[in-house]
């Protein structure tokens, strides 16, 4: 991968909302994994169903001490960032109210074309800057937007797994079922910028020759996206 600090659009904090505390200590085998890992977030939709931009829906968080508000967006960063060296997020085009959150955060911010905006398209968008901007990683882990409920486990998990089987692709599963993020070989990126519109990634993963390996969790969070305004609740 390329040094983060010699990428222009790579946001750079000292204190940024997502750094990691003395009490999240990360497992040298997720260290390992997670600086091999380009971690993708998708977060250039619409919120059709929502009725307004989710990515700013605050969010009652609580711990054992305090209750705290946050954007559906930066709690979704905030279960991200500590586990990775390199991170893509998706955005949409013009979107200066994202990148004034993203500021925030060490990550690269790429803005989606302006029509059409879909799935698909965001995937294409991220791969493309990966091959264009970067060293190859090893592979790719994609998050999306409104998903802040994962726990840091569950990541370390999925990387240790990917670590285990890099030609395979790797995905959680909660009481039986597939959830996100999904974890790809590198090898998908050529593919990947070829998605248009709403078209994920499961038709390549079908027609791909690589196995799928699906990581039992201790996580609702994997199935858990925020498509309404009652579901933050």
């Amino acid at each position: 991968m390329a040094n983060p600090s010699n990428s222009p659009q790579r946001n750079q904090t000292t204190n940024q909302p997502g750094s990691q505390s003395g009490n999240e200590k990360v497992s040298q085998v997720e260290k390992v994994a997670g600086d091999e890992t380009v971690a993708i977030v998708l977060a250039a939709g619409f919120s059709k169903r929502f009725g307004s931009d989710k990515r700013f829906h605050p969010l009652q968080l609580s711990n054992k001490e305090t209750v705290q508000s946050k954007p559906l967006l930066q709690a979704t960063l905030d279960s991200i960032v500590p586990q990775f060296q390199h991170i893509v997020v998706v955005h949409r085009f013009e979107d200066e109210d994202i990148l004034a959150l993203l500021k925030h955060y060490p990550v690269n911010a790429v803005a989606a074309p302006k029509a059409p905006i879909g799935l698909g398209v965001s995937l294409a968008t991220a791969a493309k800057y990966i091959l264009e901007k970067t060293q190859p990683p090893k592979r790719l882990m994609v998050f999306l937007g409104d998903m802040p409920n994962i726990k840091h486990a569950t990541i370390e998990q999925l990387l240790a797994q990917s670590a285990k089987s890099p030609d395979a692709v790797v995905r959680p599963r909660y009481q039986g079922k597939s959830g996100h993020p999904v974890c790809l070989p590198a090898t998908f990126l050529k593919a990947l910028t070829s998605l248009n519109r709403d078209e994920g990634a499961a038709a390549l993963i079908q027609t791909s020759n690589c196995p799928v390996l699906r990581v039992d969790v201790n996580d609702s969070g994997v199935l858990f996206d925020i498509d309404t305004p009652e579901q933050s609740g």
